[in-house]
């Protein structure tokens, strides 16, 4: 990731509006033939719903090397969706407050509701922030992949985050066979999380490592069966077990409904597709994160 140097400006106030966030307006220019770095599946509701509404328009033109040659300046038209890049602010504020990085598969990268990448946590941290108290999150979950590929998301970028608070889910659907989890995947689930752990402690870094229960997913979408025993057993016995980190108690019982044939069901109306989580169930399990956060900002100095 490239920086720009340090910027010695404050914000300036507003006028639409007597209270709001600062408006940041970043322009970009990539050289002939370069290949952007945008968001996998583009932005869809950035630009009119969700934490921070962002806008992209683009041009094949010298934009910023000469700025009156950038005349386009809909979202729409100049496919500002599936052009955009999403730049990484640094700033310093005048208050404490905490950055939060979060890891996992796609439930963690907030796939499956209307504004996309906009999930649980998320959520949670943007509705608890607040100029005195400001919490900012890095999305580093990865969608479509188990713990052994987003686990090493930690090591390409928690150096540059240097997060305050980690959310780590160690467990994920993507290595759980029809039948229930195997052995290996098992392993592999919980060898990750002491990857986590020990490169966390050999950088140098020391975040709150706060780990999300293991979720269910419905019959419909993979049948365990009575080995979602397995799954529950991780949730109650295995990560309460762990040094040096906290459980997310209460994440999974949110999202929880029947069982059925011994496996739990998402809880009726909070998914759309049998695993992941729609407006509702994001909604529903930004409860626990976002008590969890409120509590650390409490505490902030």
């Amino acid at each position: 990731m490239a920086w720009s140097d340090l910027i010695y400006l404050p914000s300036v106030a507003r006028t639409d509006v007597t209270t709001g966030r600062p408006i940041v307006m970043v322009r970009i220019e990539f050289p002939a033939g370069s290949k952007l770095t945008t968001p996998f599946n583009e932005l869809y509701y950035w630009r009119t719903k969700g934490p921070r509404i962002y806008c992209c328009s683009s041009k094949e033109v010298q934009g910023v090397t000469n700025k009156a040659n950038f005349t386009q300046n809909n979202v729409y038209s100049s496919g500002g969706d599936a052009k955009a890049v999403v730049p990484a602010i640094q700033y310093i504020s005048q208050a404490r407050g905490h950055q939060v990085m979060i890891m996992g598969d796609s439930i963690s990268e907030g796939l499956g509701g209307t504004v996309w990448d906009y999930d649980a946590l998320q959520r949670a941290v943007y509705e608890v922030s607040t100029p005195a108290r400001p919490v900012e999150y890095f999305n580093a979950a990865l969608h479509a992949q188990a713990p052994e590929v987003f686990s090493r998301m930690l090591d390409d970028h928690v150096e540059r985050v240097r997060p305050t608070v980690l959310f780590y889910a160690p467990w994920s659907v993507n290595d759980v066979a029809a039948g229930g989890i195997t052995t290996a995947a098992l392993r592999r689930a919980k060898g990750n999380l002491a990857h986590v752990m020990a490169s966390l402690q050999s950088k140098g870094v020391r975040p709150l490592v706060v780990l999300p229960e293991a979720l269910p997913c419905n019959t419909a979408y993979r049948s365990v069966g009575a080995n979602d025993s397995i799954r529950r057993d991780f949730n109650t016995t295995f990560l309460p077990s762990q040094s040096g980190a906290m459980v997310l108690s209460g994440y999974a019982a949110a999202f929880t409904g029947a069982r059925t044939d011994g496996q739990d069901q998402i809880k009726a109306g909070s998914s759309d597709d049998g695993v992941h989580p729609n407006e509702t169930g994001h909604d529903l399990l930004k409860v626990p994160p976002k008590t969890l956060l409120q509590l650390l900002l409490d505490r902030v100095a």
